[in-house]
């Protein structure tokens, strides 16, 4: 089981999802990507995530499929 602090590594980095969700985790991570755009984008990502640390579709520790809210809300 992955925990905080664990280190999560992305070779090709993209818009930085990855790296988002594992900072909104609390894990270390780094990434790779070769296009200077999409680096932009993941940095701009990251910014935002210091700013929201909600992770769409995680609750309570789990991550639920897309439209699931009714059951999320009803497991409390």
């Amino acid at each position: 089981m992955k925990q905080r602090g664990d280190f999560v590594f992305d070779p090709f980095l993209g818009s930085g999802t990855t790296a988002v969700v594992a900072k909104k985790l609390g894990r270390r991570f780094a990434g790779v990507e070769i296009h200077p755009e999409y680096c932009c984008w993941a940095a701009k990502r990251l910014q935002n995530a210091a700013k929201d640390t909600s992770i769409q579709g995680y609750h309570n520790g789990v991550f639920w499929e897309r439209n699931t809210l009714k059951q999320q809300v009803a497991n409390g």
